[in-house]
């Protein structure tokens, strides 16, 4: 998990999304709360791959940002505990 943020959102953008001969879809916001009802809403083709990369960038660089503090705290706990 070394990534940093510019290379999830470059690899999201290179990310090849199944394109089910999109034509035209509704301009709408929506929120998903569970992944199963992106999921069934994106399989329906309701939903395009260029709409989701964004966000998908967004919630992985802050899953990567929370796993390198909880790192950075704990190298810092066991630095201490070594010292004692």
């Amino acid at each position: 998990m070394q990534d940093e943020e510019a290379e999830v959102n470059t690899n999201m953008r290179r990310l090849s999304a199944l394109q089910k001969g999109l034509k035209a879809i509704p301009v709408w916001n929506t929120t998903f709360i569970e992944f199963e009802e992106l999921s069934a809403t994106y399989a329906k083709g309701e939903v395009h791959p260029g709409d989701i990369k964004p966000s998908l960038a967004k919630v992985l660089n802050r899953i990567l940002e929370l796993k390198k503090e909880v790192s950075e705290m704990t190298l810092q706990r066991d630095l201490a505990q070594s010292q004692v």
